[in-house]
């Protein structure tokens, strides 16, 4: 429709032009030709004009699709990294917490390290969409806020813990692959060879 309403334009002012150059020929009577180069030059510059316009139009349009398109793949690329660390890291407290090896405390405060240290999960989800970074901090809430909750000796309150943690890790974990599936969709949506 708009590209309709441009060319529109465009046509409308040509035919404007034609209209002034019939009235100047009859109002002179006599065809001057520096008067005809003139006109001429005139239309020749609206229309000119009106082609660039399109062309700068569509250049930045082709060059806002993409530049989102590279946003989507970097966000996608940061949440697929943190999403990775984030799995392996749940898996190993799931794991050792099953074999008994550490205490439930322990093993919450080695998983809120990963979550903490540099280039960590919290970090590569800065890099994501703020719908990955809220879910990944809201987990992250969680599990300070259970490391508060759970006593030293870290064992039956840690069980209870447990069975707190790990629904608690299967709606995070789906939550950001659902996240990701969006992600992907929008970079397959916005790929500039389309263009």
């Amino acid at each position: 429709m708009k590209e309709i309403a441009e060319w529109f334009v465009i046509a409308l002012t040509s035919l404007i032009s034609l209209i002034i150059l019939g009235m100047v020929f009859i109002e002179f009577g006599a065809i001057d030709t520096t008067l005809v180069a003139g006109i001429i030059a005139f239309v020749g510059a609206i229309i000119g004009g009106f082609l660039t316009l399109l062309g700068v139009r569509k250049t930045i349009k082709n060059g806002n699709e993409i530049e989102s398109y590279k946003i989507f793949v970097e966000q996608y690329q940061a949440s697929l990294k943190a999403t990775r660390m984030f799995i392996d890291a749940t898996n190993v407290l799931i794991k050792n917490y099953n074999e008994c090896e550490e205490s439930y405390n322990e093993l919450l405060e080695k998983l809120i390290e990963k979550f903490n240290e540099f280039e960590g999960i919290l970090d590569s989800a800065t890099l994501s969409t703020d719908f990955f970074y809220n879910s990944i901090v809201e987990y992250y809430d969680f599990l300070t806020g259970q490391q508060d909750e759970v006593n030293d000796d870290g064992f039956l309150s840690g069980l209870e813990g447990y069975k707190e943690f790990e629904p608690k890790t299967d709606k995070c974990i789906t939550i950001l692959k659902e996240e990701l599936k969006r992600l992907r969709e929008e970079i397959l949506n916005n790929n500039p060879s389309k263009i």
